[in-house]
């Protein structure tokens, strides 16, 4: 998500592209964050491996990320 973020930024034309630090380093750490989550998810559960639960609890990391 924070490499597709970073790509959409540098397509935008200079003049009218927005601060760039400050939301690469958002959609990064929202990334992290949900990376993270997800390999928690599958780390602390009987899930051998990712599957629809592990997708499952990838989104609610990373709504909640975005949310807090």
């Amino acid at each position: 998500m924070a490499a597709w973020w970073t790509v959409a930024l540098l397509l935008v034309p200079p003049d009218i592209r927005p601060p760039v630090a400050a939301l690469t380093l958002e959609a990064g750490a929202t990334f992290v964050l949900a990376v993270a989550g997800a390999a928690a998810m599958v780390r602390f559960s009987d899930l051998t491996r990712p599957g629809p639960p592990a997708a499952a609890g990838l989104l609610t990391t990373a709504l909640l990320a975005l949310l807090f």
